[in-house]
């Protein structure tokens, strides 16, 4: 497919989801926001939801015996997602367990892994090898009718499957789909609470080693995902203790943001839960920043972008970081130099897309402007926390010096920052730094931005009228 192509796919999208009207609340304290759970599960609004995070499964409906034989849901994303809070996770919890899942098989629960000859290899919603394998479809022997697993165990529904269908294959009805479904989800909670990480000695070292997360000697697998708070851990830890892939450093950052993405997204059956305040964790991006930084100079050195940045070492990277996470995942903003002021040019430039707003109806992905009375600067807003911090991409940054120290003063208002690159000098041969910051506020921030000598540009603020339709973009 083209990239004209591709880019009209985008923008007739967002036009789509542009005209959905959604109404965001003001910040404010957790005890003096109303929540109208009727309004939210109506209204299609997955963004600031107030209503208070619980474990939403762990009710009534969840059976005596742990063992769920009826799924829920409009699609087999959904009936995941549900299944799971039915079995006591919370959102963020279902939703780390799910993208994996939908990094493995894409929801199919007749998944045959690519390039192995039937039967060997992954099989099912969670790729079951070897001895799981095998213990999986015992399991689904005695769970569907003995005609329908001799029907449908075979590779000619094991390839890849369309979320348009539900992640159904074609051929396969969706009575059949739910019990093969049901039945592996089943196997995979009774494997996941039976199972002791700790006795694979080298997943726990590595999980320990490449991001210090300890587990106890013991404790069971599901056990300790309920002790997880947020969907980017959860992803995280079952990538390294269940899964287990030669390139797991990668990935769960790729299977983190596509949780925060399920946690956005999804529709809450008994409309009591609410969300957070969306976008991306600082560690997602810093991955975000850390693709920017490697692929600046080829990106704005091809054809399509070569008149708006003609040299490696011009100063305006904090325009075209903008520039480059619009054009690449939202919509096109053309070739030329928009120059500075940005959140004044992309309202302008895409009023389908972002509109003008004022500071405390920011949304994730919101680009901001300043200036310190002779350049100009910009950046984007790329997630909102629960409680009101934000998290900050912005390139060619005067908030930090070239060894990485603090260039103004941030007082307590700066909770953790990380930067790539060295220098922002123009004739540098690794022109700019690029920083990933998170603020205690965004009042802190603009108070330290203050204190460096930069001042809010009116506008300041241009948000995206659907931050939910961009995350879906920005699954890196």
């Amino acid at each position: 497919m083209s990239t004209k192509k591709i880019f009209q796919n985008i923008i007739g999208y967002l036009l789509v989801v542009a005209l959905v009207v959604v109404a965001v609340p003001k910040f404010a304290a957790a005890d003096e926001v109303k929540c109208d759970t009727t309004f939210y599960s109506t209204n299609n609004i997955r963004f600031f939801n107030p209503c208070v995070s619980v474990a939403c499964g762990d009710n009534d409906s969840n059976p005596a015996d742990g063992v769920i034989t009826k799924l829920s849901g409009s699609n087999n994303e959904e009936k995941i997602m549900n299944y799971l809070k039915g079995e006591g996770l919370s959102p963020k919890q279902a939703a780390g367990i799910t993208a994996n899942l939908k990094a493995i098989s894409g929801y199919s629960p007749f998944f045959q892994e690519a390039g192995q000859t039937w039967p060997k290899g992954g099989y099912g919603i969670a790729g079951f090898k070897g001895g799981q394998r095998i213990a999986v479809t015992d399991a689904l022997k005695k769970d569907v009718k003995t005609d329908t697993f001799t029907t449908y165990y075979v590779a000619t529904y094991g390839g890849v499957v369309s979320e348009d269908s539900g992640s159904i294959p074609v051929g396969v009805s969706e009575e059949v789909n739910d019990s093969f479904l049901v039945s592996e989800l089943n196997y995979l909670f009774k494997y996941a609470s039976d199972y002791v990480p700790s006795t694979d000695s080298s997943r726990v070292a590595d999980l320990k080693t490449d991001h210090n997360f300890t587990i106890d000697s013991g404790v069971k697998l599901m056990a300790y995902i309920k002790t997880l708070d947020s969907e980017g851990d959860v992803a995280k830890a079952w990538t390294y203790l269940y899964e287990y892939p030669t390139n797991r450093k990668d990935v769960y950052l790729q299977r983190s943001v596509t949780a925060t993405g399920l946690v956005a997204s999804a529709a809450e059956s008994d409309s009591s839960c609410g969300v957070g305040a969306g976008g991306f964790t600082f560690e997602q991006a810093t991955h975000y920043a850390e693709i920017f930084h490697n692929e600046k100079k080829g990106y704005f050195l091809n054809d399509l972008h070569s008149s708006f940045w003609a040299e490696p070492g011009q100063v305006n990277q904090c325009t075209a970081l903008v520039m480059y996470s619009i054009n690449r995942y939202v919509a096109p903003l053309g070739n030329t130099d928009h120059g500075r002021g940005t959140a004044a040019m992309v309202a302008g430039s895409l009023p389908g897309f972002y509109e003008i707003v004022a500071q405390e109806d920011i949304k994730p992905f919101t680009v901001f402007s300043l200036s310190d009375g002779d350049a100009g600067h910009t950046g984007m807003i790329m997630g909102i926390e629960d409680d009101g911090s934000i998290i900050l991409v912005e390139a060619n940054t005067r908030a930090v010096a070239n060894d990485g120290s603090p260039n103004f003063s941030v007082g307590q208002g700066l909770l953790e920052s990380a930067h790539f690159g060295s220098k922002i000098d123009a004739d540098s041969d690794d022109p700019g730094i690029v920083t990933i910051e998170h603020w205690a506020s965004v009042d802190a921030w603009l108070q330290a931005m203050a204190g460096g000598g930069w001042k809010l540009t009116s506008p300041v603020f241009a948000a995206p009228t659907d931050p939910s339709a961009i995350l879906s973009k920005l699954e890196v």
